[in-house]
Protein backbone atom coordinates (compact mmCIF):
# COMPACT_ATOMS: atom_id res chain seq x y z
CA UNK A 1 0.00 0.00 0.00
CA UNK A 2 1.31 3.29 -0.96
CA UNK A 3 0.52 6.26 1.42
CA UNK A 4 1.23 9.97 1.08
CA UNK A 5 4.12 11.58 3.66
CA UNK A 6 3.79 15.21 4.42
CA UNK A 7 6.26 17.90 4.13
CA UNK A 8 6.79 19.72 7.99
CA UNK A 9 9.56 21.24 9.47
CA UNK A 10 10.80 18.94 12.02
CA UNK A 11 10.28 20.34 16.03
CA UNK A 12 13.88 20.63 18.15
CA UNK A 13 12.63 23.17 20.42
CA UNK A 14 10.48 25.50 22.34
CA UNK A 15 9.68 28.89 22.99
CA UNK A 16 8.31 30.02 26.41
CA UNK A 17 7.89 33.67 27.75
CA UNK A 18 9.21 35.35 30.72
CA UNK A 19 9.82 39.11 31.63
CA UNK A 20 12.83 41.05 32.17
CA UNK A 21 13.52 43.78 35.26
CA UNK A 22 11.32 46.29 33.57
CA UNK A 23 8.23 43.98 33.27
CA UNK A 24 8.81 43.38 29.46
CA UNK A 25 8.33 40.50 27.40
CA UNK A 26 11.06 38.44 26.91
CA UNK A 27 11.30 35.08 24.46
CA UNK A 28 13.24 32.34 26.20
CA UNK A 29 13.93 29.52 23.21
CA UNK A 30 15.12 26.11 24.56
CA UNK A 31 16.71 24.50 21.76
CA UNK A 32 17.13 20.47 22.22
CA UNK A 33 18.27 19.30 18.51
CA UNK A 34 19.43 21.26 15.54
CA UNK A 35 19.20 25.29 15.74
CA UNK A 36 16.66 27.86 15.07
CA UNK A 37 18.04 31.33 13.81
CA UNK A 38 14.60 33.20 14.17
CA UNK A 39 11.39 34.07 16.20
CA UNK A 40 8.18 35.66 15.02
CA UNK A 41 4.93 36.56 16.52
CA UNK A 42 1.77 35.88 14.65
CA UNK A 43 -1.61 36.19 14.44
CA UNK A 44 -4.07 34.10 12.15
CA UNK A 45 -6.76 36.62 11.23
CA UNK A 46 -9.69 35.02 9.08
CA UNK A 47 -7.19 32.96 7.23
CA UNK A 48 -4.42 35.13 6.95
CA UNK A 49 -1.36 34.81 8.66
CA UNK A 50 -0.85 38.36 10.19
CA UNK A 51 3.34 39.27 11.05
CA UNK A 52 3.24 41.35 14.29
CA UNK A 53 7.21 40.95 15.07
CA UNK A 54 10.01 39.01 13.37
CA UNK A 55 13.53 38.56 14.46
CA UNK A 56 16.87 37.14 13.22
CA UNK A 57 19.89 35.95 14.42
CA UNK A 58 22.99 36.23 13.17
CA UNK A 59 24.72 32.91 14.92
CA UNK A 60 22.06 30.20 15.20
CA UNK A 61 20.60 28.88 19.07
CA UNK A 62 21.98 25.57 19.61
CA UNK A 63 21.34 25.20 23.34
CA UNK A 64 19.12 28.54 25.14
CA UNK A 65 18.86 32.10 24.36
CA UNK A 66 16.97 35.09 25.32
CA UNK A 67 15.20 37.20 23.64
CA UNK A 68 13.83 40.72 24.40
CA UNK A 69 10.85 41.65 22.68
CA UNK A 70 10.52 45.25 22.56
CA UNK A 71 14.60 45.62 22.45
CA UNK A 72 16.72 42.74 20.98
CA UNK A 73 19.82 42.23 22.10
CA UNK A 74 22.86 42.80 19.45
CA UNK A 75 22.84 39.19 18.46
CA UNK A 76 19.13 39.57 17.17
CA UNK A 77 18.35 41.64 14.26
CA UNK A 78 14.41 43.17 14.11
CA UNK A 79 12.87 41.87 10.94
CA UNK A 80 9.85 43.89 12.17
CA UNK A 81 9.45 45.71 15.11
CA UNK A 82 6.92 44.14 17.29
CA UNK A 83 3.59 45.85 16.35
CA UNK A 84 1.27 46.83 19.23
CA UNK A 85 -0.63 43.68 20.36
CA UNK A 86 -4.45 43.87 19.88
CA UNK A 87 -6.01 43.64 23.49
CA UNK A 88 -8.44 40.71 22.81
CA UNK A 89 -6.41 38.85 20.11
CA UNK A 90 -4.68 35.36 20.85
CA UNK A 91 -1.16 35.72 19.32
CA UNK A 92 1.57 33.03 18.64
CA UNK A 93 5.01 32.89 18.64
CA UNK A 94 7.21 30.85 16.87
CA UNK A 95 11.10 29.93 16.35
CA UNK A 96 11.87 28.85 13.08
CA UNK A 97 15.24 29.08 10.80
CA UNK A 98 15.80 30.63 7.59
CA UNK A 99 16.96 27.12 5.85
CA UNK A 100 12.93 25.91 6.82
CA UNK A 101 14.91 23.03 8.54
CA UNK A 102 14.23 23.09 12.39
CA UNK A 103 10.87 24.63 14.25
CA UNK A 104 10.50 25.79 17.99
CA UNK A 105 6.90 25.88 18.95
CA UNK A 106 6.01 28.39 21.34
CA UNK A 107 2.19 29.23 23.28
CA UNK A 108 -0.35 30.86 21.88
CA UNK A 109 -0.89 33.94 24.03
CA UNK A 110 -2.64 37.72 24.75
CA UNK A 111 -2.47 40.43 26.23
CA UNK A 112 -3.89 39.50 29.62
CA UNK A 113 -1.18 36.58 29.73
CA UNK A 114 1.61 38.61 29.04
CA UNK A 115 0.40 40.78 32.33
CA UNK A 116 0.33 37.30 34.54
CA UNK A 117 4.36 36.82 33.57
CA UNK A 118 6.41 36.21 36.23
CA UNK A 119 10.21 36.76 36.10
CA UNK A 120 11.36 34.39 37.99
CA UNK A 121 10.22 31.53 35.87
CA UNK A 122 9.85 30.77 32.08
CA UNK A 123 5.52 30.09 30.75
CA UNK A 124 5.67 27.83 28.52
CA UNK A 125 3.71 24.54 27.26
CA UNK A 126 3.95 21.08 28.22
CA UNK A 127 2.41 17.54 27.65
CA UNK A 128 0.85 16.45 30.89
CA UNK A 129 1.43 12.40 30.46
CA UNK A 130 -1.44 12.33 33.67
CA UNK A 131 -3.78 14.61 31.91
CA UNK A 132 -3.21 13.00 28.44
CA UNK A 133 -2.94 16.92 27.30
CA UNK A 134 -0.61 19.74 26.35
CA UNK A 135 -0.79 22.38 29.56
CA UNK A 136 0.41 25.91 30.08
CA UNK A 137 3.03 25.64 33.16
CA UNK A 138 6.03 27.83 34.48
CA UNK A 139 9.23 26.64 35.14
CA UNK A 140 12.49 28.36 36.78
CA UNK A 141 14.52 29.49 34.36
CA UNK A 142 17.90 27.54 34.91
CA UNK A 143 15.28 24.07 34.39
CA UNK A 144 13.22 25.51 31.12
CA UNK A 145 15.44 24.08 28.75
CA UNK A 146 15.35 20.44 30.23
CA UNK A 147 11.52 21.03 30.77
CA UNK A 148 11.00 21.83 27.44
CA UNK A 149 12.97 19.01 25.80
CA UNK A 150 11.06 16.71 28.02
CA UNK A 151 8.23 17.95 26.21
CA UNK A 152 9.75 17.26 22.95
Amino acid sequence: MLGVAGCSVESGGVVGLTIDGSGQPVAVIAVCEGYIDGVSVWSDRQGTEVDLGSWKRSEPVIDLSKLSLQTPGPEWTEERDLAELPASERVQIYGWTTKNRWSASGPGFTVEDLARLRADAVWFEEYDDGAGEWVMTYVAEKDFRAAACRSL
